[in-house]
């Protein structure tokens, strides 16, 4: 059974200047637009401006930038920079951990060495960074 249209549709021709006028004012905009973001992370995280240095004795963790991790010059683990902090701070009390770590260290590496120096009791942690370059 073949039903009859009642309606046609018309056939027009589409105007593209519009479009294209709209286009590339569009991205004229984007062009303009791209020179004012400025980036958001710093592309040195690890320089700071000069602060107070510390002469109290302090016990110096150290990261590379594979995450292995360095309690003073020796080699060690988290486990054992925990044992050696729940002992320092029975021993001494209030103990500051300073966290020197290269800048291509991992994020998550250091928050692991403050989460466990926080389970050792120590309420000062300190991350050491160096001084900005003047120019």
């Amino acid at each position: 059974m073949k039903f009859q249209r009642h309606f046609q549709f018309a056939r027009g021709e589409f105007n593209w200047v519009p479009l294209t006028s709209i286009v590339l004012l569009i991205m004229v905009y984007f062009i303009i637009a791209a020179g004012f973001i400025v980036p958001v992370v710093p592309s040195e995280v690890w320089k700071a401006s000069p602060a107070e240095k510390t002469t109290e004795n302090a016990i110096l963790v150290k990261v590379s930038a594979d995450g292995t991790v360095f309690l003073g010059e020796k080699k060690s683990t988290l486990d054992d920079i925990e044992k050696y902090l729940k002992n320092a701070t029975s021993a001494a009390g209030d103990v500051l951990v300073v966290i020197s770590a290269d800048p291509k260290t991992a994020h998550g590496r250091i928050v692991e060495i403050m989460d466990r120096a926080q389970r050792a009791n120590v309420s000062r942690i300190a991350v050491a960074s160096s001084q900005e370059e003047k120019q």
